[in-house]
């Protein structure tokens, strides 16, 4: 037989004696730190007093402590309202409904004699439930569904970081949450993210910038460091507020979606992994023009893997549309905790948006198009020695300087024997793909169809330049096709910019001439240059066709129709014999 939960006087006198005190001392409910057993104990006190707990001076307190403690904990969306609170202890409650268990009156009269009991302010105007939440502190758990409550606290963490002062900063990025919600919860957002910016200083740069699991590196760094936060969090909400705070980089707003290739050692091979970045913003002008286009009014996607990845269909994240004033732009909410596999150099990284079950655009996210260069250039996830390097962060195929003592290239076989190395040089071995990796310091220099590629350790400064392509492309096939010069951007470590067409030329792949693309429009398989001066910066290979080009299959007559190649060459590779039929007018050829 179940034990009967205690009357609601004893259960507030033993709530506030287990706390040490003989009475509440007026602070805010959030630093009396209920855990979750004392929060499971009221709820069950509650709902066996029932109605009767709100009109109950013990129950009243009761009630005020269990509704904040709920909205930190419990409510991850809807309305802030009383409903769903009170239909967690067995209240049924519907304004102006009058099959209600209970009034609004009630409840007013309730939380207002619960507030002054705890000798907490009560408001003469204004949400009285706002006024609840905040004395929980933070919405923690809301968190998990509100991207921009996350990004709000975020974006003040960093720059609290760059020099504001905490107080400043939070006020500053508060324009991102809903204004009600700031008002009644900015003392405890304070509280929270001066305590986050000291856990980001005590940790080794690669764990709060990204480490592998964060919250287990504080837990063996500084095992008390939760009871250092200003409220108590339930351990999901720790994983997902706490090492969310803690992980922020200063260019997330501008990497979400991005993907960050790394190699990592397996024996003697270099297995190629890919992770996509689900955090941050996305603008809505750096989409691919396809996807720009589907979304123009839509307020919400979610986004899963395609391509060479759509055996694993779970969406891994969703885009929240974000419109201000002056800028629209995708808040990205992950879905999962985060999303690596393995994926060759060489292949690229689609993803798709769905609305329901219906795609609605697939696109290669930012920075996962296919590395097709002769030499891409590695340098170590961690500042470690050559002889314990154990994974690479990719920086691109394009030249690179950086501070660091060395860095390694992996190297097409074919263009090994051309990559000339002033300084030392170290084999590391070869990639899953048959590249070599060949570690070095000093100047390695690579002079291929007339241009050379430098790539040099011990700088001034880091330049890791890469071109970011983004345009319309064909649809329905495989590979990446641009439908006419796309839009190039330049990133730079956590800086883009667009390439100017005075700065980019192309050429024909196995080509030694290159092109203004504002004398001659590529075409065709082509390399892509952004030159600064006699400097080639950096460097993308990709597949163009005219603007106006269109695939028309025809499955019953088993054909495949080519329209707008404004006088272009085509040729057909297939592994069977593959008939073909001219159609001049179709086609524009002569």
């Amino acid at each position: 037989m179940t034990e009967a939960p205690p009357s609601m006087d004893a259960a507030f006198r033993g709530l506030v004696m287990g706390l040490g005190l003989q009475r509440p001392d007026g602070r805010p409910l959030y630093e009396y730190r209920f855990d979750v057993r004392q929060f499971e104990s009221i709820q069950a006190c509650l709902r066996h007093a029932g109605c009767q707990a709100l009109m109950d001076p013990a129950g009243q307190v009761l009630f005020v402590a269990y509704v904040a403690e709920w909205y930190r904990r419990v409510r991850t969306g809807g309305h802030w309202d009383w409903i769903a609170p009170l239909q967690s202890i067995g209240i049924k409650y519907r304004h102006a409904d009058p099959s209600s268990d209970v009034s609004y009156l009630q409840i007013r009269d309730a939380v207002r004699n619960g507030l002054e009991r705890w000798r907490r302010p009560v408001p003469s105007s204004g949400s009285l439930v706002l006024a609840v939440v905040g004395e929980a502190g933070f919405p923690a758990a809301a968190v998990r569904e509100s991207a921009r409550l996350s990004t709000w606290l975020r974006r003040a963490v960093l720059s609290a970081e760059a020099g504001s002062p905490v107080e400043e900063a939070v006020r500053q990025e508060a324009w991102r949450a809903p204004e009600t919600v700031v008002q009644c919860v900015y003392p405890a957002a304070v509280r929270l993210c001066k305590q986050v910016v000291r856990l980001r200083a005590l940790l080794p740069r690669e764990h709060s910038r990204g480490g592998p699991d964060t919250v287990a590196t504080l837990d063996a760094s500084r095992p008390d460091w939760r009871a250092e936060l200003p409220f108590d969090l339930d351990e999901q909400d720790v994983r997902v507020l706490v090492e969310d705070l803690v992980r922020a980089r200063a260019g997330d707003e501008a990497r979400a979606l991005s993907v960050i290739r790394r190699l990592r050692r397996s024996d003697m091979t270099w297995c190629a992994w890919a992770e996509v970045t689900l955090a941050g913003q996305i603008e809505h002008r750096r989409l691919p023009p396809n996807l720009r286009a589907d979304l123009q009014h839509a307020e919400r996607i979610r986004v899963a893997p395609s391509g060479a990845l759509a055996e694993d269909t779970r969406p891994i994240c969703a885009l929240e549309r974000a419109q201000e004033e002056e800028r629209d732009a995708w808040e990205l909410r992950p879905l999962v905790r985060g999303f690596e596999a393995r994926l060759a150099l060489e292949a690229e990284l689609r993803l798709v948006g769905l609305a329901g079950d219906r795609q609605i655009g697939e696109f290669t996210a930012p920075g996962g198009d296919p590395l097709t260069g002769p030499v891409i250039a590695l340098q170590s996830s961690a500042a470690a020695a050559l002889s314990e390097a154990m994974e690479f962060e990719v920086l691109g195929s394009s030249p690179a300087r950086s501070t660091r003592p060395w860095l390694a290239l992996a190297i097409a076989p074919a263009q090994l024997a051309h990559v000339r190395f002033d300084g030392q040089m170290n084999d590391l071995g070869s990639t899953d793909c048959g590249r070599c990796v060949i570690a070095f310091s000093g100047v390695a220099t690579l002079e291929t169809d007339g241009a050379v590629f430098r790539w040099r350790t011990g700088a001034e400064r880091d330049e890791t330049p890469r071109l970011l392509l983004v345009g319309r492309t064909v649809r329905g096939i495989q590979e990446q096709v641009f439908l006419g010069l796309p839009e190039v951007w330049s990133l730079d470590g956590e800086t883009t910019t667009t390439v100017r067409p005075g700065e980019l030329q192309w050429r024909p792949v196995g080509s030694r001439e290159w092109s203004p693309v504002r004398s001659r429009e590529p075409i065709g398989r082509v390399e892509l240059a952004h030159w600064r001066g006699e400097e080639l910066v950096a460097w993308s290979r990709c597949n163009i066709v005219p603007r106006g080009f269109a695939l028309l299959p025809n499955v019953p007559k088993a054909t495949l129709l080519l329209e707008g190649l404004a006088g272009a060459s085509v040729a057909a590779n297939a592994g069977d014999p593959c008939p073909a039929k001219a159609m001049a007018h179709r086609l524009g050829l002569t």
